[in-house]
Parts: structure tokens; C-alpha cells; sequence
């Protein structure tokens, strides 16, 4: 015996099931045939699939807009960029062109590796300019761990 279970215009049974759409324009039936646990299982595989990322952005979506709020009250909308990237002081501005340049030579160095693999330039120039660029991060890198610990940050 066959048990149906009836949802707006569509009848679902729970064995081998039709499922009957609504009359298209051309005044056509269309029927699938789809079992009401394959039915269930997709629903559920969206559901776990969609849901997740989604309340994660609609999450994110309010919390910018409640950032966006507070900042305008704040009289932060009339900051420019520069005023934001700057540092209160020399040292501070000192310590964010040392963090700029120990990434820009990090992204070289990743670039000439992949050139290396691409065989776009050679063994010896390449541990040459590595060799160069990892003595400069080195020092960088030694530079803002000083400035730090003199700001007490670290």
C-alpha cells in the first residue's frame, strides 16, 4: 500500500513515486519519477551544503554594516588612506615599510620558484637572487622584531 503525501500541486508517494508538477503554458504535465528518500537525501545534502556558507555570509553581511554604522558615528568616513596606513610616529612608519618590504620579498622569492619550476630561468641565478633577497629579509625581518620589542609589542 502506497502512502502519499501531498505538498501545494505535487503528490509525492513513499515507494516507486510520481511527482506531478503544475500544467506549463503549453498545457503539458510534467512527471518525474523520483523516489521520496532520494528526494530527502538531496534536500538534506542542500541543506548541509548551502546553508553553512550562507548564514556565514549573512552573518558577515551584518556585522559590516554594523562596522560601517559605528565607524560613520566615529567621524571615521572623513579618515583618508593615507591617514590609516601612516603610523603615529617615524618608528611606526618605520616598521610598516619593513613589514611592506619583508612581504614584497616573500612574493619575489615565491615567483622565482615558480619560474625555477617553469624553467624560466636557471639553477644558478636563481639560488644567487635567493640567496641575495633571503640575507635582505633576514635583516628586515631582525629590524621590525627590535622595533617591536622596543614598543613593548613584543
Amino acid at each position: 500500500m502506497e502512502s502519499k503525501i501531498k505538498v501545494n500541486d505535487a503528490t509525492f508517494y513513499d515507494t516507486k513515486t510520481t511527482t506531478t508538477l503544475p500544467v506549463n503554458e503549453a498545457g503539458e504535465h510534467t512527471i518525474l519519477e523520483v523516489p521520496l528518500d532520494e528526494e530527502r537525501r538531496l534536500l538534506r545534502k542542500f541543506d548541509f551544503l548551502l546553508l553553512p556558507p550562507l548564514s556565514l555570509m549573512y552573518l558577515c553581511n551584518n556585522l559590516d554594516r554594523g562596522n560601517i554604522g559605528n565607524a560613520k558615528t566615529d567621524g571615521w568616513d572623513k579618515v583618508s588612506v593615507d591617514e590609516l596606513v601612516c603610523g603615529m610616529s617615524i618608528v611606526h612608519n618605520q616598521l610598516v615599510d619593513l613589514v611592506a618590504e619583508d612581504n614584497a620579498i616573500e612574493d619575489t622569492v615565491y615567483h622565482l620558484h615558480r619560474a625555477l619550476n617553469a624553467g624560466r630561468t636557471d639553477l644558478d641565478r636563481f639560488l644567487r637572487t635567493t640567496r641575495v633577497l633571503a640575507e635582505e629579509q633576514f635583516m628586515k625581518r631582525a629590524l621590525a622584531e627590535k622595533i617591536q620589542h622596543g614598543l613593548g609589542w613584543a
